[in-house]
């Protein structure tokens, strides 16, 4: 399996576990953040293959995250 990176963002623990666990069992290098601001962070830093990302977070939401990455040209 290619080498591919999954950000899987989200403010519930047990979600991320459950996202971790499933993802790298199939292969995959999967990133984690807790909240918005640490998932543009996350993107920028590690620029990520694919991102599952909860609506409902801290600090910044799901939608205000896909803004902004969406209006960035880079």
């Amino acid at each position: 399996m290619p080498d591919k990176r999954i950000l899987v963002v989200d403010d519930e623990p047990h979600v991320v576990r459950t996202l971790t666990f499933v993802l790298e069992k199939e292969g995959y290098q999967v990133l984690t953040a807790g909240n918005g601001e640490d998932a543009i962070n996350q993107v920028y830093e590690s620029k990520p293959d694919l991102m599952f990302l909860d609506v409902m977070m801290p600090k910044k939401n799901g939608y205000e995250v896909c803004g902004e990455l969406k209006n960035d040209p880079n």
